[in-house]
């Protein structure tokens, strides 16, 4: 049934957008089903490495914080519902969700925490800094045109900087030249979305004008 609904989905991103093969998901350096990464703990937890998907020649470049166990089990960077209201943003933007983007996460492994990234002292940025030359590596072999970040994690390792996402969003930063803009993860906005619903659409106004621009 998964399948099918996926496949409804393929066919009306042809018939909107008219892509052929640019849903096929990228081929990055560490993306083969015989790689065992254990470059940090996090393989002690994972039952599989969750890559990106989208687009081989994305507009826009989504990074997410790190899968679930949904996310896992359904092998998506992000999927469920939060998948799905992603999804709107993406159509929102008047962008299709697989022939315009591709999806991923600073972390490619399930790390047993919340989205928030906390869990008592440990605040994941070691595994973050571990996998970035990954996140990295896709970045450089896709040369998207807009890299949008999901939750403050994301923004402050793209921004480099240490600031909360309240103070990184609505700014243009820029990574290897291209535009970086933050906002909310679709986890969080979901969870309030009455208050967040108004600050995500102006933040993806701004992608907007950066891929119209």
């Amino acid at each position: 049934m998964k399948d099918f609904w996926e496949l409804l989905n393929l066919v009306e991103d042809k018939i909107k957008y008219g892509y052929k093969e640019e849903h096929e998901t990228p081929e990055f350096s560490i993306q083969n089903e015989s790689t065992e990464c254990r470059d940090c703990p996090l393989y002690l937890i994972r039952n599989s490495i969750v890559y990106g998907k989208g687009s081989d020649n994305p507009k826009l470049f989504i990074i997410g914080t790190w899968p679930t166990n949904e996310d896992e089990a359904n092998n998506s960077p992000i999927s469920g519902e939060c998948g799905e209201f992603l999804n709107k943003w993406i159509t929102a933007m008047k962008l299709s969700p697989f022939a315009d983007c591709y999806i991923t996460n600073i972390l490619k492994c399930k790390t047993g925490w919340n989205k928030r990234g906390f869990n008592g002292s440990h605040n994941l940025s070691q595994e973050i800094n571990t996998c970035f030359n990954h996140l990295e590596d896709e970045i450089i072999r896709l040369k998207p045109k807009v890299i949008l970040t999901l939750g403050e994690r994301p923004a402050q390792v793209m921004a480099n900087s240490n600031l909360e996402l309240e103070q990184l969003r609505g700014h243009i930063h820029r990574y290897k030249g291209i535009p970086v803009i933050s906002t909310y993860h679709p986890e969080v906005a979901l969870e309030n979305y009455e208050a967040l619903r108004a600050p995500v659409w102006e933040d993806l106004k701004l992608v907007i004008n950066e891929l119209n621009g």
